[in-house]
């Protein structure tokens, strides 16, 4: 996961997405979603945190949907 203001001056974070995420998510909603440099061809998802209306309960979501990406079947297990 990496966090800043990289690229422009918008805050906003990057991190993994499951599978298809990231089109579904910047497809509908591009003024709080976007495809990171670097990382936005491997399917990792950009969430803007600047935007007026940040649904934080999603954001949490989206953090550990990320975790789950990454983390090894061993550690992904403990949550559930």
């Amino acid at each position: 996961m990496y966090a800043d203001r990289h690229h422009d001056d918008r805050v906003a974070f990057w991190c993994a997405a499951p599978a298809g995420a990231q089109e579904e998510l910047v497809s509908t909603a591009p003024t709080r979603f976007f495809r990171p440099p670097y990382v936005g061809g491997r399917g990792w998802l950009g969430v803007y945190l600047d935007v007026d209306d940040v649904d934080w309960d999603e954001i949490g979501e989206i953090v550990l949907d990320a975790y789950r990406v990454i983390a090894p079947r061993k550690l992904t297990a403990l949550l559930d």
